[in-house]
């Protein structure tokens, strides 16, 4: 992480594959991997990553959630070298959005 980057929140590891966080706001995250091999099974050691968050309630922006995204990242590619999927969500047509948002 650079220098300028606020903390991350403190994450509870329900297992190697599942992450969760509450932000200042007290919105829970879920982030996940999961292994898409069952579906695509030529992409051994692939996995789709995806946040979703409980609620639909606004909240402010919070530079800590994307440190916190990043922090997970990191230690998902520590302990596995593989390859990722980022899955934007498009029910809403918020994709763009949500690519925009984790390019940054």
């Amino acid at each position: 992480m650079a220098l300028n980057s606020p903390p991350p929140y403190e994450i509870e590891i329900t297992d190697e594959l599942n992450y969760e966080f509450v932000n200042k706001d007290g919105v829970r995250y879920f982030l996940y991997f999961m292994p898409v091999y069952e579906i695509y099974p030529d992409l051994v050691n692939t996995y789709s990553f995806s946040i979703e968050r409980e609620g639909t309630q606004p909240h402010s922006l919070d530079r800590r959630i994307a440190a916190t995204v990043a922090d997970v990242l990191r230690r998902f590619f520590e302990k596995i070298e593989n390859a990722m999927i980022m899955v934007c969500d498009s029910t809403d047509g918020k994709q763009q959005q949500r690519r925009n948002l984790f390019d940054r």
